[in-house]
């Protein structure tokens, strides 16, 4: 039954959308001007061109360690932890003594331009949603990752989040801080 879920969740997506077929060399490496011409014309991204004004580029900053004390200092206690069983609960209560390692951690992977391959490790369960639960369409998949690749996640979306605020349309509210369906059913009101 995992081997059945799995392959059907790792391939669920395959045809959706745009083909991103970027080629890999024979070390297994992607070319970074390979990835940004095939994403140069992807529809999403010349729809987002034809509305900005500078040519203005993204790069993370570093964070500092208020930053990351805060986001440690918020986290929602209540959720579940990852396979590596460290609880919020337990970072929260712990944040004056992580918050500055974590932020030498977290500098240190927007310098060398990577995500830690453990931070990407999740439990995945599959959740039943309706009809007949003999069929693995019937279901759809939760991770869970870990509470620390959370944190990491956090410092990076409150980065992009603020680059593109600007140049989001404003009545998209989709993944935006502080906008919901309401926003859009005021806004057509």
């Amino acid at each position: 039954i995992c081997s059945i879920f799995n392959e059907f969740y790792t391939n669920i997506a395959v045809n959706i959308g745009f083909q991103d077929d970027i080629p890999i060399d024979d070390g297994g490496n992607i070319s970074l001007s390979d990835v940004l011409d095939a994403h140069n014309r992807h529809p999403s991204v010349i729809n987002i061109r034809k509305h900005r004004n500078s040519m203005v580029t993204f790069n993370f900053s570093h964070v500092s360690v208020k930053q990351v004390f805060s986001i440690l200092s918020k986290l929602d206690v209540k959720k579940a932890t990852g396979f590596d069983d460290i609880s919020a609960k337990i970072l929260k209560l712990s944040a004056h003594s992580l918050a500055p390692v974590l932020t030498e951690l977290i500098n240190h992977c927007i310098d060398e331009c990577i995500f830690p391959d453990s931070l990407k490790l999740a439990e995945v369960s599959s959740i039943f949603k309706k009809c007949d639960k003999l069929i693995k369409e019937n279901y759809r998949p939760i991770s869970v990752l870990t509470v620390i690749s959370k944190v990491f996640e956090k410092v990076f979306a409150k980065q992009i989040s603020s680059f593109f605020e600007h140049i989001f349309s404003p009545y998209l509210s989709a993944y935006r801080v502080n906008y919901g369906c309401h926003d859009v059913l005021f806004k057509l009101i």
